[in-house]
């Protein structure tokens, strides 16, 4: 019976060797969990960090963009009125050409 009880020793310390890697082999799949997450979540901070910075980016170049079509309307409204205004001159200049020219031919 001795050997029996040798028999079921080693059968109980291969038990406890399977046991205990099984239970290393959790604890580090735990740990690598753990390690992901802990990436996840930075990246996370890091990744909303950046979006508050473009969402502020898109704000300011939309507030720009504003700026500028309501200039280009002024400047656009600004240069109708100065076409209209070389044109009345330029109308008079030639009126007053002409009428010099009149005068010169009398």
């Amino acid at each position: 019976m001795t050997g029996g009880q040798d028999w079921g020793m080693t059968g109980e310390d291969d038990a406890k060797l399977r046991l205990e890697q099984a239970i290393s082999r959790l604890e580090a799949a735990l740990s690598n969990l753990a390690a992901r997450k802990s990436a996840s979540e930075q990246d996370n901070v890091r990744l909303r960090g950046e979006k508050d910075a473009l969402s502020a980016e898109l704000a300011s170049a939309r507030a720009e963009n504003e700026t500028l079509r309501q200039q280009l309307a002024d400047l656009q409204g600004s240069y109708t009125t100065l076409e209209e205004t070389t044109d009345a001159v330029s109308h008079r200049l030639d009126a007053a050409i002409d009428e010099l020219r009149k005068l010169m031919a009398d």
